[in-house]
């Protein structure tokens, strides 16, 4: 669903005509609907999901579930949104049919599932979630509607026939409806160019002509109505459809009228749109100097608009936002490689300004939330320290690395469908792999590709430890593990990973005199996760060697944590337990003894005002979804969540008895061997790598250092 439809269509989900219902019903409906208009996504979810719980209309139910699904597609989850569509057609009366809005979304949602959607879909079915789950965990698995989803009959439909079928009777539907909304139309021809997108030959062709039937109704019913914003989009639209059949000069008039009806319409979020859509079209045609022009203000308007677009919506970022910036990024980056000296210096600076606003914005997107960049953000780099952006684009990558207030650029003829499955390759053959050898074939190409090239040119010369701010699928995978032939770079290199580094705090702070550690930890097996027998040694070493304050197994809740930082003003906070980051920052948690500790639990009981930020949030025993660069996300993000300098974590779950000794080494060589963050963390990974029972990376590489490196 578009950035636009959040002032067109969504609004109008809410206002189905005639709708007889319980008060307290249609209150937590209006809720939604106020909820939304402030771009308040999960409190209009929440509201939706208290009007599910209470009995009503069936009428007010439907417009509930619709509109619940609407929500859920905004944030890409296709399953979920599915399921309350499954859900809303169950419940109607024999011979009645979703609504024109629900079949549409329907249609998306059936389009977007996952090749796997059936089989997860019974797997929910049939599991729904650990078994005795209570307090939070059941409320997390209610709001992402898996227990919804077990109560669903599967639908046995080929995913291509459901779309086909669907889409022809909603194609009769729309040509036999005289009443139907400029909104509505521009909803169904976006559709449409989404599955025409995908589609070849004569198909696509056939959709082609339903969606510029589609795009001329929607112009005619703004024209007569004199709403120029919608005609913007109709127009641009058109544009868009007109670019994908090859016909350039009419897709830029298009985008040219679009963009005027757009101005005059005061409709900022489509001018950033057109803007966007004409320079990208001057890009591909080798015109650096429109496209900048074009791109440059694409970004501006963009960074106007940005909070009033929905928050944490995928669909919307990655669809309209994320390829603004990397369209304006690739023009700078070709500028600089026809530039040298200053010139080339200052549009490389423009460069990381701009992938700093793309990733701080990534993150906001994420948490939903507006962080905070630390004052020191633009402080230079130490001596010794580079930071290293890898630019995934479309037909290569691009290597940017800053060091002694210089950049260097160099450029490698990968594309990025091509590194893209190596390095998903790569992460599941460490995760699953218990032979040392694990990935390395994988790994050579990935440092061929992304270390190699700066090491030939020297720029790499004296470099200690590398500050990476990864992108896309880069954010799931371990640099310390890539392998150049002889050794990984974990014997050459310590590396740091940050989401934005604008985002981390890098001043240098004095040691204070002892650690002040609060440990949380939980062995036992609990709401239906495993036992996990090394963190009963782990806490009782960190208790011994640190003197820390404990709080284990049974004392181990949010309420405990929180009174024993209302006490003292720990540096350091250590959790050994069960955790995951997800693709909803909401569904990621990490387990106590009878409910979990959300991040934004985490922030809030790390972060309140007035206290001293946190020094490190360490996190034993915690994973993120191989692949799954959403929640890789949120584990780069964790440090700015909670409010703290820094944190380590992990890529995936790993063997508690490692776990234990990685952690020991650890804290040896920061709290009393004066090492960094990262050469510490480095030496105790290295000392699991020398130990034949550890050697393999599934074991020592998933730890990552995030944040601040002292």
């Amino acid at each position: 669903m578009s950035a636009w439809l959040r002032g067109a269509l969504l609004p109008w989900l809410f206002c189905a005509a005639g709708l007889q219902a319980a008060p307290t019903a249609q209150d937590y409906l209006r809720d939604a609907q106020a909820a939304l208009a402030d771009n308040a996504i999960e409190a209009a979810e929440e509201a939706v999901e208290a009007g599910l719980r209470l009995e009503a209309d069936p009428a007010l139910q439907q417009a509930l579930l619709n509109q619940g699904a609407a929500l859920r597609l905004m944030r890409s989850d296709w399953l979920g949104a599915y399921a309350l569509l499954l859900e809303a057609e169950r419940r109607l009366p024999a011979g009645k049919r979703l609504s024109l809005e629900g079949e549409l979304n329907l249609l998306s949602a059936l389009w977007s599932l996952p090749e796997s959607w059936d089989k997860d879909l019974r797997l929910s079915s049939s599991e729904g979630g650990p078994s005795g789950v209570r307090g939070a965990v059941a409320r997390s698995l209610a709001s992402g509607a898996y227990l919804r989803r077990a109560q669903l009959s599967l639908r046995r439909l080929a995913r291509e026939e459901a779309v086909d079928a669907r889409l022809n009777a909603l194609d009769d539907r729309f040509a036999a409806t005289g009443t139907v909304s400029a909104a509505l139309w521009l909803s169904y021809a976006e559709l449409l160019g989404r599955f025409a997108e995908a589609a070849s030959g004569e198909a696509r062709g056939e959709l082609d002509v339903r969606s510029l039937r589609a795009l001329e109704r929607a112009d005619e019913l703004g024209r007569r109505s004199g709403d120029e914003r919608l005609r913007s989009f109709a127009q641009g639209l058109r544009g868009e459809l007109l670019e994908r059949r090859g016909d350039l000069a009419g897709a830029e008039t298009h985008y040219a009228v679009a963009l005027l009806l757009a101005q005059r319409s005061g409709a900022q979020e489509a001018r950033y749109r057109w803007r966007w859509r004409l320079g990208a079209l001057a890009l591909g045609q080798g015109d650096l100097s429109t496209a900048e022009r074009h791109l440059a203000q694409a970004v501006t308007l963009l960074g106007e608009v940005r909070g009033r677009l929905p928050a944490r919506s995928t669909l919307v970022f990655q669809r309209t936002m994320l390829p603004v910036y990397e369209a304006y990024v690739d023009v700078l980056l070709r500028r600089a490689a026809q530039s040298t000296g200053a010139e080339a210096q200052g549009l490389l600076a423009e460069v990381q300004a701009t992938l700093e606003a793309q990733k701080t914005a990534e993150v906001e997107d994420y948490f939903a939330r507006q962080c905070v960049t630390a004052e020191e953000g633009s402080a230079g780099l130490a001596p010794g320290l580079a930071a290293l952006y890898p630019i995934l684009l479309k037909d290569r990558l691009v290597l940017l690395l800053l060091r002694d207030s210089a950049y260097q650029m160099v450029s490698v003829p990968v594309p990025r469908a091509e590194l893209e499955p190596v390095a998903e390759a790569f992460r599941l053959a460490l995760e699953r792999g218990e032979d040392p050898r694990a990935g390395r074939r994988e790994g050579e190409a990935l440092y061929r590709w992304l270390l190699k090239p700066l090491e030939t040119e020297g720029a790499l010369a004296g470099i200690q430890t590398v500050l990476l701010v990864p992108d896309g699928v880069l954010r799931t995978v371990p640099f310390a593990a890539l392998f150049d032939g002889e050794r990984y770079l974990l014997e050459r290199y310590a590396f740091v990973t940050t989401p934005a580094l604008s985002l981390t705090d890098r001043r240098s702070e004095a040691r204070g005199e002892g650690p002040a550690l609060l440990v949380g930890g939980l062995s036992d097996a609990v709401q239906g996760f495993a036992p996990l027998p090394g963190v009963a040694r782990e806490v009782a070493l960190l208790d011994d060697r640190f003197n820390a304050e404990v709080v284990f197994n049974t004392q181990f809740s949010e309420a405990a944590v929180r009174d024993r930082f209302d006490r003292s003003p720990f540096a350091i906070a250590h959790f050994a337990t069960h955790g995951t980051f997800e693709s909803d920052h909401r569904q990621s948690f990490l387990l106590t003894y009878e409910d979990v500790l959300s991040l934004g639990a985490l922030e809030r009981l790390l972060g309140q005002e007035g206290r001293p930020p946190l020094d490190l949030l360490m996190l034993s025993a915690c994973q993120t979804a191989a692949g799954d660069e959403r929640a890789a996300l949120g584990l780069a993000g964790v440090a700015i969540q909670a409010g703290a300098r820094s944190a380590v974590a992990s890529l995936w779950f790993i063997s508690d008895a490692a776990t234990a000794e990685l952690v020991a080494n650890f804290y040896d060589g920061f709290l009393e061997g004066g090492l960094s963050k990262a050469e510490a963390l480095r030496q105790a990974q290295l000392q699991l790598l020398r130990q034949d029972r550890f050697a393999a990376p599934s074991y020592w590489a998933p730890y990552l250092l995030v944040g601040a490196n002292q």
